[in-house]
C-alpha cells in the first residue's frame, strides 16, 4: 500500500491592502500502530496517522473579504495539490 499525504497551513500573513497569503506545507506519512503512553498513563498500542517527511511547500494568495466562498476555493485548491503527490493517498479528512 502506498503512503499517505496531508497538508498543514504553517503561516498566514494579512496585508494592509486586504489580501492575505497562506504558506502551506505538504507531508507524507502513514497510519501506524506504536506503543505510546495513553490518557490513563498506561503504555499500549496506539494507531494513528504519523508524518514521516515534508514533500513540499506552496504559497497561496487570497482575499479574506470573500468569506466562506473563498475558504471553499482554497480547500478545493489544496485538495487538488495533494493529488500531485501520487501514488500517495490523501488522508480521509482532506478529500
Amino acid at each position: 500500500m502506498a503512503g499517505r499525504c496531508d497538508y498543514k497551513i504553517s503561516c498566514r500573513t494579512d496585508y494592509d491592502d486586504g489580501h492575505s497569503v497562506l504558506v502551506v506545507r505538504f507531508y507524507e506519512g502513514d497510519i501506524t500502530t506504536e506503543s505510546e503512553r495513553r490518557l490513563d498513563d498506561t503504555l499500549g498500542p496506539v494507531t494513528r496517522y504519523r508524518r514521516s517527511g515534508k514533500l513540499g511547500e506552496e504559497t497561496i494568495d487570497f482575499n479574506p473579504m470573500h468569506g466562506g466562498q473563498q475558504e471553499l476555493r482554497i480547500r478545493t485548491q489544496l485538495n487538488a495539490m495533494l493529488l500531485r503527490y501520487a501514488p500517495r493517498t490523501p488522508i480521509a479528512e482532506q478529500t
